[in-house]
Formats: C-alpha cells, sequence, structure tokens
C-alpha cells in the first residue's frame, strides 16, 4: 500500500539577490569563425539539378567539402556548378587534388576563386558577370 502525504499549503521562497545588469565593455572585432579560403575546385558544371546534386551526395559522401553554385550564363541558361573544399591558396588546392586523387575521377577540374559570399556546405545562387568589353 502506498502513502500519499499532503502537499504544504504554501512553500517558503527564498529571495535571490538581483545582480544589477552588466555593462559591456568595447572590445575588439571578433574575427569570423572561418578563416578566408577564397579557393575550391570545380569539378563538374551541368544544367540537370538532379546530376548536379546527386555528385554533390556522391563527394559527401566520400568526405570532401562540396558545395553547389547555381549560376545564370547570359545566353546559355541556368549551371550547377559543383565544387570541392576551401583553401586558402591554388597551390593548397592543387595539393588536395594530388593527396584525394580527384584528377582521376574530375579530370578537367578547375581551381578558381570561390563565388563571393557562398555559405559553407549549400547552395548558392550567382548571376553571372557579363564579359568585360575591351
Amino acid at each position: 500500500m502506498t502513502t500519499v502525504l499532503p502537499l504544504p499549503q504554501s512553500v517558503p521562497t527564498i529571495p535571490v539577490a538581483e545582480k544589477p545588469p552588466q555593462e559591456r565593455t568595447p572590445t575588439a572585432k571578433i574575427a569570423p569563425p572561418t578563416v578566408q579560403k577564397p579557393y575550391a575546385v570545380q569539378v563538374r558544371a551541368t544544367q540537370d539539378e538532379r546530376i548536379a546534386r546527386d555528385t554533390l551526395a556522391a563527394l559527401k559522401t566520400r568526405d570532401h567539402d562540396a558545395f553547389m553554385e547555381k549560376i545564370e550564363l547570359p545566353g546559355k541558361g541556368v549551371w550547377h556548378r559543383i565544387f570541392i573544399g576551401r583553401f586558402t591558396s591554388e597551390t593548397e588546392a592543387r595539393q588536395y587534388v594530388e593527396a584525394r586523387g580527384i584528377k582521376a575521377v574530375y579530370p578537367d577540374f578547375i581551381v578558381r576563386q570561390t563565388p563571393e559570399g557562398a555559405p559553407e556546405n549549400s547552395v548558392s545562387t550567382t548571376p553571372a558577370k557579363a564579359p568585360q568589353a575591351r
């Protein structure tokens, strides 16, 4: 048999000393959480979004830091560019290609500067720049 005890009519409260709000002291600007890495390896470009997403998924399952850029090319339509990595230099990107055997699978790879503001691990949409008149 279980005995149930009655609850007290009121529970005493213990006052808690309130701290005055602290003023924030100005601090130096905090650097962004990631280091600037403006280079990536473009391994594919296709107009077929399904192929682009499948390629992206395959690269991620092989532990590559892969992302995709959707771009409108004047007169050519919408293209999906698939990239691997974020590197501090072109040399670092090429070393990665060599070390991971990327050239054997994607012989037409291109090391290029990444689209400005491309969010990590996501799809970005970037309008193409018109060619400069000479």
